[in-house]
C-alpha cells in the first residue's frame, strides 16, 4: 500500500465514502474534530482522575504549643482517596476509557486508508486536541498512549 491523494475512500463504514472534493474535505472536518475529541477525552479522564484523588486535611493548632511559646504551627497532611472497583468514579473512567479506546482505534483506521489528506486531518486534529488541552496535563497522568 502506498499514500495517495485521491478524493475517494471507504472511511470506517460502507456509508462514509466522500465522491468529491465537497464531501472529502466534510469528512477532514469531521476526522479533524474526532482528533480533538480524542485529546479531549484523555485531558478529561486525567482531570476527572486527579479531582477526586486530591483531597487535603489540614489540622491547625491555633495558638502556642507550649507556655511562652508565640509560634504557630500548620500542619498539612495529604490524602488520596482510594477507588473502589464498583465506585461511580471508577465506572465512569471506565466508559471514558473505552470511549477513548474506540476513538483512538477508529482514528487509526481512518490513518491507515493511506489517503494523505485523511491522514493529515487526523494528524492535524490530534495536534489541535494537544494544543487546546495538552498545555493542562498533569506531570502524573494516568492515561499513557499505547498507539502515538
Amino acid at each position: 500500500m502506498t499514500f495517495h491523494f485521491g478524493t475517494s475512500a471507504t472511511i470506517l463504514f460502507d456509508f462514509w465514502k466522500p465522491y468529491n472534493v465537497g464531501t472529502l474535505l466534510a469528512s477532514m472536518v469531521v476526522i479533524c474534530l474526532m482528533g480533538v475529541a480524542y485529546e479531549g477525552l484523555k485531558f478529561l479522564r486525567d482531570y476527572l482522575l486527579i479531582r477526586h484523588q486530591k483531597s487535603v486535611s489540614f489540622d491547625e493548632f491555633r495558638g502556642p504549643t507550649e507556655p511562652g511559646s508565640n509560634t504557630t504551627l500548620t500542619r498539612q497532611r495529604l490524602e488520596t482517596k482510594p477507588i473502589g472497583m464498583f465506585s461511580t468514579v471508577h465506572i465512569i473512567q471506565t466508559v471514558l476509557h473505552f470511549v477513548q479506546f474506540i476513538l483512538s482505534y477508529f482514528l487509526m483506521l481512518i490513518f491507515m486508508t493511506f489517503n494523505v489528506w485523511l491522514c493529515l486531518a487526523t494528524a492535524l486534529g490530534i495536534a489541535i486536541g494537544y494544543f487546546v488541552f495538552g498545555w493542562q496535563k498533569s506531570k502524573n497522568s494516568d492515561t499513557a498512549d499505547c498507539c502515538h
